[in-house]
């Protein structure tokens, strides 16, 4: 439930902060051939995190479809690049299906991510921890820890021995090693965890004599590589390159009041009026963006920008980007928006295209109207305020304050199920769902289920989705006890969707500028 893994470069303020914590001495490795491989790769890459290789570094490349046969959706040549000065960073990449944007960094201090229209949040909790032993891997800083032998691995018939090290910040990493060079071959983020990521090392470059950096590589199993060909070590690069990217869209706050919105049933109803023409959208924190119906993009006049593919729970369809005048929400504005827009219908969200309480949907509002935004939805009386993230006062909110994780562009928050088992909790106040479980969470914890209740109709066909009982699912300090909830193909791992079934006891302030959530229960 996280983007592609991305080259993001040098790392971290963290390790000039507590160095001690996170590189161990090696002198203690518990198996000398462990530490003999990990020293193998030094010799082979010839520099390590610190020592005063690369004070810069520029990189430059593209996301390239490699697949054998092309794929089964060729895409051509997707731009990225890196930047590096010291232990600041910024990472470009453009999607090679969609055609977006994304941008990630480090200032020192924070890890953010920005999407095409600008919007930036904080990357926190698990996400971050992933990043971190990303930054390991790329910036050498994986043969200064301490290693352990795992199980071999076998790749294209080639045996390889794996050393597992574990940065004190970050996940483990089982490190795939050619005995012969000292290379990397695989990267293992998370083994066996809900984060877990196989990353494939295609190839090295030296951007200085003898002094190797990771060139090539690609997720596991994807017809995608990701493949950088030029590097200028040691440059000039300004504070302004390894800022985020500007806004592109803006919003102009002009009514800081509450206005009514349809909260009464299974979705989240508000009114908006794009480049002019009224509609009706389901607020959908489960969508990266605003998603129009494609008859509605037609009458409103959008700018198309391009084609792109569509990708959610409901399945995959094609889709074109757009470019939105403007979004008047509640008397506010958001101009100049990326959107999307697609012939989904009535079997995705179930709402779409068709009427709902008696309305018409007319598509989903999802990241962008929260990206730059203070939304605050009032369940209990129906109505939404928007309100400038500079000026907004949240003091006074009652409820439960939530760091929440965004870097799928949807907020997941930690909850811990029958008082022992952490979760990650995908919050989609798009599914009409109460929560729902990942078969890999049922095998893995044996959890019970009690009984088959039918079909679900679904872009990929009618399914048979078990459901049970949830013995206990704490959220902050409060615990719910006997919670309904139903296998999805959806979710691996131990992710949790959690529907408007369960979001509907709360009133919500969606503080996405700074990565927060604030859940005020209605019934307390």
């Amino acid at each position: 439930m996280r983007p592609n893994c991305s080259k993001l470069a040098m790392f971290v303020a963290i390790i000039a902060a507590a160095s001690s914590l996170l590189f161990p001495s090696v002198a203690s490795a518990q198996s000398t051939d462990a530490a003999s491989l990990l020293a193998l790769h030094h010799s082979y890459v010839g520099w390590q995190f610190g020592d005063g290789t690369f004070t810069s570094l520029r990189e430059t490349g593209n996301v390239v479809n490699t697949s054998p046969t092309g794929g089964a959706t060729p895409r051509p040549p997707s731009p990225i690049s890196t930047l590096v000065r010291g232990v600041v960073f910024r990472d470009t990449q453009v999607d090679p299906d969609s055609g977006r944007r994304t941008d990630d960094g480090f200032t020192g201090h924070v890890f953010w991510q920005s999407n095409d229209n600008g919007f930036t949040h904080p990357v926190i909790g698990d996400e971050q921890k992933y990043l971190v032993s990303i930054q390991f891997l790329n910036n050498e800083a994986t043969a200064q820890l301490t290693g352990t032998l795992e199980t071999p691995v076998q790749i294209d018939g080639t045996s390889y021995p794996v050393v597992r090290v574990s940065p004190g910040a970050g996940f483990p990493i089982d490190l795939a090693i050619d005995p012969k060079t000292g290379a990397y071959v695989r990267a293992v983020i998370d083994p066996g965890g809900s984060y877990e990521e196989t990353i494939d090392i295609v190839s090295y470059a030296a951007p200085l004599p003898g002094k190797r950096v990771i060139a090539s590589y690609r997720s596991h199993g994807s017809h995608y590589t990701q493949i950088y060909s030029t590097f200028q070590a040691n440059v000039p690069i300004s504070d302004v390159e390894l800022h985020p990217p500007a806004q592109t869209a803006t919003w102009i706050f002009a009514n800081p009041n509450p206005f009514p919105i349809d909260a009464r049933g299974d979705f989240i109803l508000v009114p908006a009026t794009i480049n002019g023409v009224y509609g009706t959208f389901l607020l959908d924190t489960g969508a990266d963006g605003i998603v129009l119906m494609n008859d509605f993009a037609a009458r409103a006049h959008v700018r198309r920008a391009a084609s792109t593919l569509m990708s959610g729970i409901g399945g995959t369809t094609s889709a074109e980007v757009d470019i939105l005048d403007s979004v008047v929400v509640g008397g506010n504005t958001l101009s100049n928006v990326t959107a999307i827009s697609a012939p989904m219908g009535n079997d995705y969200r179930g709402v779409l295209g068709g009427a709902y309480n008696g309305q018409r949907v007319d598509g989903l509002l999802g990241y962008d109207l929260m990206g730059g935004a203070i939304v605050k939805v009032n369940i209990g009386a129906s109505t939404m305020t928007i309100l400038g993230p500079s000026t907004a006062n949240l003091s006074g909110e009652r409820g439960i304050g939530l760091n929440v994780d965004l870097s799928s562009s949807h907020p997941m928050v930690p909850m811990t199920l029958d008082g022992s088992i952490s979760v990650n909790a995908i919050l989609d106040t798009g599914d009409a769902l109460g929560i729902g479980y990942s078969r890999e969470l049922v095998g893995k914890y044996h959890l019970a289920v009690v009984r088959v209740i039918g079909r679900i109709e679904g872009v990929a066909g009618p399914e048979i989705t078990s459901c049970g009982s949830l013995g206990t699912l704490q959220i902050g300090p409060i615990t719910y006890v006997g919670e309904l909830a139903c296998e999805t193909s959806a979710l691996t791992g131990t992710d949790l969707l959690v529907g408007i079934a369960f979001l509907h006891r709360f009133n919500l302030v969606f503080n996405y500028p700074h990565g927060q959530l604030i859940l005020e229960p209605l019934n307390p």
